[in-house]
């Protein structure tokens, strides 16, 4: 029994419900690399709290990983917290290549569909790494890597790592296998979710498979310095949402609105940059 302030006593309640917002960062990133989530968890109202997860590929693991191998991480994260906060809501945010992430835990198949539901997911700087990586060495270097990844994969070799001269423009110090490089660097590769010159086909096996009435948040950075400059980022996020509400997903109305000014991570922009984002979280939420 517990007592009232009015000093009646009432049979002992539950624990409250707390709801939980998953954060999954990007290529290279750990813990506490990407500052903004530390202002998003002080700024989120009760009984919200927010969970950085740590995956198997985080840091420089991610070339010998898979979208696979996050989404079986992803599963048991979210298993772990269904049991710790029973009846508490759980939202997936990805940033950066997380929305590869977060999007394929909704879109790609389950075996045995045991695969622990979430409430809904937030895209945070979606980008193209195919079209980033062409911006950052060229079309040539591109290519010349992606051939030498098909012939290794033609070669039943695509769990070895691709030459590391390839990645010399790139300054990576990692090994990075056929199978991973052709996923981020190919047209129409796993991770190749969010370029601006995919067929209305590659669209609707992503964005045009998430769960019906399951909620989605877009937030494209205004300022991205990894989107190329080609691009028409309200004509592609209007184009993404539409294959997400066709679907039956609900789409919050900010989406096709990019953050003004927000760049990447949004690791030297001004803090009321920070706050739109974040009252675009809360709002969603």
């Amino acid at each position: 029994h517990s007592a009232n302030n009015n000093g009646a006593h009432s049979d002992s309640q539950a624990p409250p419900t707390v709801n939980t917002l998953l954060w999954i960062g990007g290529l290279f990133d750990t813990l506490a690399h990407v500052r903004y989530p530390f202002t998003l968890a002080s700024g989120l109202p009760p009984p919200w709290t927010l969970a950085q997860l740590s995956l198997s590929s985080a840091g420089r693991a991610w070339g010998v990983s898979s979208l696979d191998s996050d989404v079986a991480d992803l599963a048991n994260a979210i298993a772990y917290f269904r049991g710790l906060r029973p009846g508490g809501r759980i939202v997936l945010m990805g940033h950066s290549t997380g929305c590869q992430d977060a999007l394929h835990y909704l879109s790609s198949a389950s075996a045995g569909n045991d695969r622990p539901m979430v409430d809904g997911i937030i895209l945070q700087a979606p980008v193209s790494d195919r079209e980033a990586l062409v911006n950052q060495i060229g079309a040539e270097a591109v290519e010349r890597a992606n051939a030498a990844a098909l012939a290794m994969r033609e070669q039943g070799r695509e769990g070895d790592c691709i030459p590391m001269a390839l990645l010399k423009p790139l300054q990576w110090d990692l090994g990075i296998t056929a199978s991973r490089w052709l996923s981020l660097a190919s047209l129409g590769g796993e991770d190749d979710m969010f370029s601006s010159d995919l067929k209305d086909t590659r669209l609707e096996e992503t964005f045009g498979r998430i769960p019906k009435n399951m909620h989605v948040l877009l937030l494209s950075s205004g300022a991205d310095e990894y989107v190329s400059k080609h691009v028409d980022v309200p004509a592609m996020l209007k184009r993404w949402a539409g294959f997400a509400e066709r679907a039956g997903a609900r789409v919050h109305k900010s989406s096709t609105n990019q953050v003004p000014g927000a760049t990447h991570d949004l690791a030297t922009v001004p803090d009321s940059v920070v706050r739109e984002l974040i009252d675009r979280v809360v709002g969603f939420l």
